[in-house]
């Protein structure tokens, strides 16, 4: 099978953009799962290593854009360990390969460990930090390697941070920040997307207040965090316990939309413009971190189809205020 890159070499570049929105959904699931298999043979010497790893549960996880099956190569894959307890020879040694990897401009070189079951760091922090409050990196991510018991529960361990009042009130306030990214088109004082240009903008940067992520952090976050709430809100309603959403629940946004729908959450028929309205913003933004890739130099600026673009926003936007 060809390697994730293949399917976006400059000359793939305009069909993979003419494709449907659920086909061109197809196609990143399979380049994904490409891509995690070359992973898995990455560290599989390393998860074989029986002195390294002794007898101690662990976990290797994929959050971002690689949990939800959406992930661009232009974008890094992260990873997290997983620990019971600490271990500094293993995430020395992980650290290490993710070094090495990085080098290849394929993976962020840092590695996040979290530590299950600790009441001082929940595991919806992003590097122990209150301030940043992201339990779906867990809870949408993807098992790698090691214990799926460990990482069941510490999907489980999320989804009760998540029932919490802070929370849950960290994870509300993201959620209108990214409404009002929504209304203005714009991040951070920074335009990201022009309504009426039809522009989407698209820079990194490693200065937090040049980087601008197009229709990231409006619409597709939006969409992730708004599901995030539902979800609580499913947990709280008693329907499904909190085990039995630690292994069903879906990681990826698209299917979420689906488990929900099927649950009586939403309207199938909306479910499904919901989907795509949502396949159509990632196709998009996909776009706009390609043409990025072309010329690392200067900001991207990808028109996209204002009409659709309005239609498939109202979409969205009702969504958001159910």
């Amino acid at each position: 099978m060809p390697k994730e890159r293949d399917f976006f070499d400059h000359d793939f570049y305009n069909y993979c953009y003419s494709l449907g929105e659920f086909e061109y959904w197809g196609l990143l699931k399979a380049v994904g799962a490409n891509w995690r298999d070359e992973l898995e043979r990455e560290y599989a010497a390393l998860a074989g290593n029986s002195e390294l790893f002794g007898d101690k549960p662990y976990c290797l996880i994929l959050p971002g854009s690689d949990g939800k099956e959406e992930r661009h190569p232009q974008s890094k894959t992260e990873i997290i360990l997983l620990l019971e307890e600490s271990n500094f020879s293993l995430e020395e040694e992980i650290g290490k390969k993710a070094e090495a990897m990085s080098r290849e401009n394929s993976i962020s070189g840092s590695v996040e460990t979290k530590i299950a079951g600790s009441k001082e760091a929940p595991l919806s922090f992003f590097e122990h930090s209150p301030s940043h409050v992201y339990p779906d990196r867990v809870l949408n991510s993807y098992l790698l390697a090691g214990d799926r018991q460990l990482y069941l529960r510490a999907r489980r361990q999320v989804l009760e941070e998540m029932t919490g009042r802070k929370i849950k009130e960290a994870m509300r306030d993201q959620l209108r920040q990214y409404k009002k990214v929504i209304r203005t088109g714009e991040y951070r004082n920074l335009k990201v997307f022009s309504e009426e240009e039809g522009e989407q903008y698209y820079f990194e940067s490693h200065e937090t207040k040049r980087i601008r992520f197009g229709f990231k952090v409006g619409f597709l976050r939006a969409v992730q965090r708004k599901l995030d709430l539902e979800t609580v809100r499913w947990l709280e309603s008693g329907k499904e316990g909190v085990d039995f959403l630690a292994q069903n629940l879906p990681t990826s946004t698209v299917e979420r939309i689906a488990y929900f729908a099927q649950r009586g959450l939403f309207d199938q028929n909306f479910a499904l413009n919901l989907q795509k309205a949502y396949l159509w913003f990632l196709k998009n933004y996909h776009c706009a971190q390609e043409s990025f890739s072309k010329d690392r130099g200067r900001v991207a600026v990808v028109s996209f189809d204002q009409e659709r673009f309005a239609a498939e926003k109202e979409v969205i936007t009702n969504f958001l205020a159910g």
